[in-house]
């Protein structure tokens, strides 16, 4: 095992480590580029709050 540090948004890092077990698919060459890592993948974001019914239901 290798460990790799990593400080990135990436669904790989856990706990300050690249996480990737065997290389995959590089699903986003420019982003992957820009962050310097060809697995980079970001995670997903919080959803979108929920707007309230104007009707309280």
């Amino acid at each position: 095992m290798i460990l790799i540090p990593c400080g990135e948004q990436c669904v790989h890092q856990k706990d300050g480590y690249c996480s990737l077990e065997k290389p995959t698919s590089v699903t986003d060459p420019a982003a992957a580029a820009a962050k310097g890592c060809l697995y980079f993948t970001p995670q997903p974001g919080p959803s979108p709050a929920q707007p309230k019914d104007p009707d309280g239901l």
